[in-house]
């Protein structure tokens, strides 16, 4: 990161300098954390638990942006604004409607996406891996996993159910091989299936509109991905870099841009090397 930053150092840059900042402040903040609470036994449950509380927010808040279709005011938290009339924001249209994607306090749903399946493997790996004989505690089980697929879903990301389908075909053939007890991956599959059609029947008339690889959404990644070649192909060692794409898009794009087609590079690969 800090190569990057003086590889590319321009003194009146301040997206320049907020980038490294806020590198710097996630590393000190890994740190803190590490050397506070690492050496305690219970630290990765604790971890996962807060992080379970978040995403639980996060699924609260995208249901009910993508019920009133904006956003709901949250800024201070970190929510985007959003509406169905806003250029930009990431939407969908399904008969004749417009819907607004969740993006709880993400700046993208697909970002919110990639955070719901990391929770959804970390959860299923901390509680369903215990025998639980009470029907009380299968249920909050349950609902605490439906809630988590339910959210991911309501993100509409395909790349983010694409790695969610292939997150659980590895995991259920690790469980399958280590021997697992059938009880256990019994209840798995019943609470994985039943969480995944009960999201599919409730966005169903939403969520086939998706079911494309010829819409606006997969021609604009192509276009973002080809932007990122040409920033490459000039600069093949340093790239521009932290920030810099954005601003220096419309110089790397083979069209004139419109202010709301100036947006991240699409492939995460991609966008680091450039």
């Amino acid at each position: 990161i800090i190569i990057s930053f003086l590889a590319n150092f321009q003194f009146k840059s301040v997206l320049l300098w907020y980038g490294l900042i806020k590198s710097l402040e996630l590393i000190i903040l890994f740190e803190v954390v590490k050397q506070y609470f690492g050496k305690q036994t219970d630290f990765i449950t604790k971890i996962l638990n807060f992080a379970l509380i978040l995403g639980f927010f996060q699924v609260s808040l995208e249901i009910f942006q993508f019920l009133f279709r904006k956003s709901l005011g949250l800024f201070y938290f970190g929510e985007s604004h959003l509406s169905t009339s806003i250029y930009g924001v990431a939407k969908l249209v399904a008969h004749g409607t417009t819907y607004l994607r969740g993006y709880g306090t993400f700046p993208h749903p697909n970002l919110l996406s990639a955070f719901l399946v990391v929770l959804i493997l970390a959860y299923i790996s901390q509680y369903y891996t215990k025998t639980y004989e009470s029907y009380k505690k299968i249920a909050i089980r349950f609902i605490g996993l439906f809630s988590l697929i339910f959210g991911l879903f309501i993100t509409f990301s395909r790349a983010g159910l694409l790695s969610f389908a292939l997150g659980m075909v590895f995991m259920i053939l690790f469980w399958f091989y280590s021997k697992v007890s059938s009880k256990l991956l019994k209840n798995l599959l019943i609470s994985l299936f039943g969480s995944i059609l009960i999201s599919v029947f409730i966005l169903w008339p939403i969520f086939n509109s998706r079911l494309t690889i010829s819409d606006n959404a997969i021609k604009e990644r192509g276009f973002y991905n080809q932007v990122a070649y040409n920033i490459i192909k000039d600069k093949p060692l340093t790239g521009l870099g932290v920030n810099q794409t954005l601003i220096h898009m419309q110089q790397y794009s083979p069209i004139k841009l419109e202010p709301w087609e100036i947006q991240p590079i699409h492939n995460y690969y991609l966008a680091l090397t450039a």
